[in-house]
């Protein structure tokens, strides 16, 4: 994950399940590749709790289930749209060349897919 994460300052992080990092440590004495400070370190924590006081996570997950509600609301009329997924804030839509939603043609840069 990337600088975002840092509200501006850079900061870098990574994530994984504890089985798979605590293999990776074992199997190589050290995990880390870059150099921070104090700093980096608190404002890493001051981002995580913001996070978890404003409850963000749970409004991402508000909005964006909104959002895909409205999607979804169009897919069908529209007839495009064979798939809405979501997760929080991220959405994918898979559009489709054909109105059947039943067994839809994805569309490949806008041309119909080969099955």
């Amino acid at each position: 994950m990337g600088k975002p994460i840092g509200n501006g300052l850079p900061l870098g992080a990574c994530a994984g399940r504890a089985d798979l990092v605590d293999l990776f440590r074992e199997r190589t004495g050290y995990f880390n590749t870059f150099s921070s400070t104090a700093m980096h370190g608190a404002v890493g924590m001051a981002v995580l709790d913001e996070l978890q006081e404003r409850r963000l996570d749970d409004h991402a997950a508000e909005i964006g289930a909104h959002l895909k509600a409205g999607i979804d609301a169009i897919a069908v009329p529209y007839g495009r749209i064979g798939a809405v997924r979501q997760r929080g804030l991220f959405l994918a839509i898979e559009w489709v060349a054909t109105a059947n939603r039943a067994r839809p043609t994805p569309t490949v840069h806008g041309r119909h897919a080969r099955r």
